[in-house]
This record gives structure tokens, sequence and C-alpha cells, in this order.
């Protein structure tokens, strides 16, 4: 049997297999779903390119770009719901710290998404082609997380832009994904930004994924719930520099303290099939 023939049969006992593996195998459910998923998200990048180009740099792609990824949702069966909702409707200038989950947040910031908001993300994402370009389209702000003295420059930019152009920033302060129970350590960076230029200070929280959705356990549940609630803003009026520190250290506190409630009910109320 020469090569060919040999890889024919092999790609055919791979199909005929795939179903029962899926039906069998949570690991293989999880990397089939998860391959879907980034492959869907590909796609919907490509596709919003041509709807947000022309009004490259507006603010305001960034809510087009969410509307196109909420088909997400539907596609994975994830429900998410949002408490304080009020809290993310002002016209005025704010910073939304969230916690960072899995990939899987971006279809809660879809949900979610105020207006006139913008994102932060590593500067690495900036030479991923067509997503940069979407990206700069929709007016991210791109930060050197390595190098501090570069940072504090962004920041200071950001801080004027946002006073400026009276927007919002979505940021997470852990700075990675956390795919365990709980959160990092945060890092300072949205708290310089916003005590820099005295902007109030947002946070929203997203239950744990865990019960439906785990990278470490290979697990992707056909139905998700999450249960999210967006913070009365916190203040950064007469803040300095000095108080950053405690600022963050308190806020990551109080979000944790809102993850653990959130969490619970969440839980039971996926159990129950009430959500």
């Amino acid at each position: 049997m020469g090569t060919l023939e040999m890889l024919k049969w092999f790609f055919l006992a791979l199909i005929l297999l795939a179903p029962v593996l899926y039906f069998i195998s949570s690991s293989f459910r999880y990397t089939i779903k998860m391959t879907l998923y980034y492959i869907i998200v590909f796609i919907a990048t490509h596709i919003s390119f041509f709807f947000i180009i022309p009004f490259y740099g507006d603010v305001s792609n960034f809510k087009t770009l969410s509307r196109i990824f909420l088909f997400c949702c539907k596609i994975f069966n994830i429900k998410w719901e949002l408490k304080g909702a009020e809290n993310l409707k002002s016209d005025k200038p704010f910073v939304i710290v969230c916690n960072h989950q899995s990939s899987l947040d971006f279809l809660g910031m879809a949900q979610f998404w105020p207006e006139r908001c913008v994102s932060m993300a590593k500067s690495s994402l900036k030479y991923l082609g067509i997503i940069s370009i979407v990206a700069n389209a929709c007016g991210t702000v791109f930060i050197e997380r390595f190098n501090k003295d570069k940072a504090m420059e962004t920041m200071g930019k950001v801080a004027d832009r946002i006073k400026r152009e009276q927007i919002k920033i979505w940021i997470f302060p852990e700075g990675t994904r956390h795919h365990e129970i709980g959160m990092l350590p945060f890092k300072k960076g949205a708290f310089h930004l916003a005590v820099q230029g005295q902007i109030p200070i947002v946070p929203v929280v997203f239950s744990a994924y865990s019960f439906f959705y785990s990278k470490p356990e290979k697990k992707f549940l056909s139905k998700g719930y999450v249960l999210a609630e967006a913070l009365k803003p916190i203040s950064t009026e007469g803040l300095t520099s000095d108080d950053v520190t405690d600022l963050s250290v308190k806020t990551r506190e109080t979000m944790l303290t809102v993850y653990e409630k959130l969490s619970i009910e969440a839980a039971k109320r996926y159990e129950s099939g009430n959500y």
C-alpha cells in the first residue's frame, strides 16, 4: 500500500471516528469547539473589516464589531446577564477594569460594550495582519507591557485622549488570562491611567466559567451561563500616583468579593436551569 493510499484510509478513519470521539471524549469535544470558536472569530473579524474600514479610527467601530460577534453566543449557546447596567451608560469618560478568564471574555464584552468605548491591548497584537488593521480602525490602544517607561508615556497620552474625546476604555488589569478560580494580582497601568486623568473607574466582574468551560480540564459543555455585574464608579478625584497601589489592591478585593458571590449564584442558576 502506497503512502497516498495510507493517508486516504487514515483520513477516512478519522472522519468516521470523529463523531464518536466528540460524544465520548470531553477533551476532543473541547478541542473541536475551541477550534470552531477561533475560526468564527477569524471570519467575523474579516467580515467586520468591510463595515468599519470606511470609518477608520472612529470609536463607534467597536460597537459595530461587537454586534458582529454577538452571533457567537448563539452558536455556542452561552447566555450572559448583566447587573448594574446603568453604571456603563454614563456620557462621561471612565476606565473599565474587568477580570480576564478566557478568550470567551470577548463574547461578554460584545454583550455589554458601552457607547464610545475602546479597548487596551498588548503591543504584539499590532503584528497580526488584518486583526491589527481592524483593531487600529476601532481606536484600540496598544501598550508595551514589558517597557515601563513607554507604558507610562502611553498612559499619559491615553488619559489626555480619553478626556479630550470623552471616551471610555476597557482594560484587563490582570494582564493575561487566568484559567483558574479567582483573579491574578492586578497590574497598575489602568489605575495610573485613571489617576492621571482623574477619571472614574468602573469595575466589571464576570462570574466563573468553570461549571461549563475550563481550559485546564478541557471542558466545554453544550450550554453556558455567565452572570456579570458593573459596579458603581470609583472616584479618583484628588488621588495621586502615591495612591495607585492602594487603589488597585482595594479594587481587586472588591471585585473578588463580587466574583465569588456572582459565581455561586450563576452556578446555582445553571444547575437548576433557571436562567
